[in-house]
């Protein structure tokens, strides 16, 4: 995703279910990730 360096800002006016939605799947993505990755950790210390 190509982002302009001015739209970083959640406060920037967006489409009705654009950019922020796209953020919002990728937050929520990343946090899966994260649960998963430190799950495996858990595992491998056994």
């Amino acid at each position: 995703m190509i982002r302009e360096p001015g739209n970083l800002l959640p406060s920037q006016t967006v489409l009705p279910g654009g950019t922020d939605r796209w953020q919002e799947i990728s937050y929520d993505a990343f946090f899966c990730v994260s649960i998963y990755l430190s799950s495996l950790h858990m595992y491998a210390d056994r």
